[in-house]
């Protein structure tokens, strides 16, 4: 059916072409010359509408995708670096430690002395606390800049006696 055959009040529907809605044909005059004068309604076709929404809802599924995949690579899929320190009448062993950027560490503390220690770097703002002799404790950081630093024993005192060690952030 054409649309100079179609009946008055009757919508015309093709794939890729514009609907002629009823009110169009209500109003009398032809069709076509509505047409080429661009005084109808259109519409899409319903099934190209939508392929076009379901292509678009799956580009933003792919993006949201992507974006949960790099913030669990970057922040929280990253498997701990295991650090463990000996802490001693006036030393840490071992006195020099390397970790990669970005990458969470844990580090326990392990006061083998007889006098309490921590373990404190002021650059990441971490500190495991006072750890009795005899006990341990854990502080986890993510190291968020490349370089080297210090790490001390922050009990008056003990840092000075040269309880301190270096940082190297890779």
């Amino acid at each position: 059916m054409s649309v100079e055959s179609a009946p008055k009040g009757t919508a015309w529907k093709g794939r890729g072409s514009a609907v002629l809605h009823k009110s169009v044909t209500k109003s009398g005059g032809d069709p076509m010359a509505r047409v080429a004068a661009g005084s109808y309604l259109e519409s899409k076709d319903p099934l190209s509408t939508e392929v076009s929404g379901m292509k678009r809802w799956l580009a933003l599924m792919a993006a949201a995708g992507l974006v949960v995949l790099l913030a669990i690579g970057v922040y929280g899929g990253a498997a701990a670096q295991k650090v463990t320190v000996v802490a001693k009448e006036f030393s840490y062993t071992p006195n020099k430690i390397t970790v990669k950027i970005g990458q969470p560490v844990q580090l326990l503390l392990d006061n083998k002395g007889v006098i309490e220690h921590d373990w404190v770097v002021d650059r990441f703002k971490v500190k495991t606390g006072l750890v009795q002799p005899g006990k341990s404790a854990t502080a986890t950081f993510t190291p968020t800049a490349k370089g080297t630093f210090e790490f001390y024993c922050s009990v008056p005192g003990h840092k000075e006696a040269g309880m301190k060690g270096t940082l190297v952030v890779q």
